[in-house]
């Protein structure tokens, strides 16, 4: 395994606008196939690239003997727990001081989904990262590399199960058998820690042992890999829900993994060492946009709605990524120990 390389890094800043794209529900006053086409279906990819490059690293880590586990959780733990105050300051404003909430239930919601669906609703990330984070460390404590290689392979297969359960439901919902599971109450829960978190995470594993065999792929082979798996996923994204007209639950299809494992393996090949100070910035910046965009969407639209303002979609989104963009800077570059807990 590579050290960081500054190709991961900048790719982290794309995701991270393509996360901002579809909360901003970017052309959904334009044109609402338009809308699901672009900023619905096609930033499926970010948040699985996310989780691969922290289990690239994380897996590998473990695989070369390094106690991680404690810094890896510190800093999870930190970060969540720290972004999950300042949502729930201002979901309590909102809803219980300048809304009707009852106040009980907004408390009792909020500690019940801290564990499970995520603080906020971008947070579910962060909570699945946590579980995996904790699964693929007790595989690895009882079954070494062979316990990573068959939490690797139950993730497929969950991820598989899932898919039929969202992209696929159509489909998934006409088998008998596993039609109870789709339909239980809190699937999204179990597909978010088993369908996304745990597959998406241990692909890093597929990556390390490609990155690491005797024999390893020509650049062509992979060229011609990546762009079969970019055509599949947009083939995929961009026909399935529209063939089958499910819209409800998307969170999950088939190629998405295979085509970020694809992007992985392109990116670790082509590390742009020349960038170092960009990657640096586009590392701290990717996070920060992330985990505070939510919380300016939530602002601008409550201010707006306060003064019986529409802003359009794509002015929306451009405010909230220079907002998030410029702070962020701002944060990273100053000596507040608070930079510390937020990125």
């Amino acid at each position: 395994m590579k050290e960081r390389n500054c190709s991961l890094d900048m790719f982290r800043m794309f995701a991270a606008l393509g996360v901002v794209l579809c909360h901003c529900q970017v052309f959904i006053d334009v044109d609402t196939n338009l809308y699901m086409a672009i900023a619905e279906f096609l930033p499926r990819f970010t948040v699985p690239f996310f989780f691969g490059v922290a289990g690239y690293y994380y897996i590998g880590s473990l695989l070369h003997g390094k106690k991680v586990f404690g810094k890896q959780m510190k800093g999870l733990l930190t970060v969540y727990i720290a972004w999950t105050l300042i949502y729930y300051l201002a979901s309590f404003a909102i809803n219980v001081v300048l809304g009707d909430a009852d106040i009980w239930d907004f408390l009792v919601e909020r500690v019940v989904n801290f564990f499970t669906i995520g603080s906020y609703t971008h947070m579910w990330y962060m909570i699945s990262l946590i579980y995996a984070v904790i699964l693929v460390t007790l595989a690895h404590k009882l079954g070494g590399e062979k316990g990573i290689k068959l939490m690797t392979i139950l993730g497929i297969v969950m991820t598989v199960i899932c898919a039929l359960g969202c992209m696929y439901y159509p489909l998934g919902s006409q088998i008998p058998v596993l039609k109870e599971f789709l339909d239980y109450e809190h699937f999204m829960v179990v597909t978010y820690w088993f369908g996304m978190g745990v597959p998406y995470f241990t692909l890093g594993y597929f990556v390390i042992k490609e990155e690491n065999s005797p024999k390893p792929w020509s650049d062509k082979i992979v060229w011609i890999m990546w762009a079969i798996s970019l055509v599949a996923y947009l083939a995929e994204i961009w026909t399935v829900p529209f063939a089958t007209d499910y819209f409800e639950r998307n969170q999950v299809g088939v190629t998405v993994y295979f085509f970020t494992i694809m992007n992985l393996i392109v990116l670790l090949r082509n590390p742009l060492p020349k960038y170092q100070k960009q990657a640096k910035v586009c590392k701290y910046l990717s996070s920060f946009v992330y985990f505070l965009h939510p919380l300016v969407i939530l602002v601008l639209k409550t201010m707006c709605n306060m003064v019986s303002i529409s802003l359009h979609s794509a002015v929306l989104y451009v405010l909230v990524l220079v907002i998030c963009c410029l702070s962020g800077y701002v944060l990273m570059k100053s000596n507040w120990k608070i930079k510390n807990y937020l990125m």
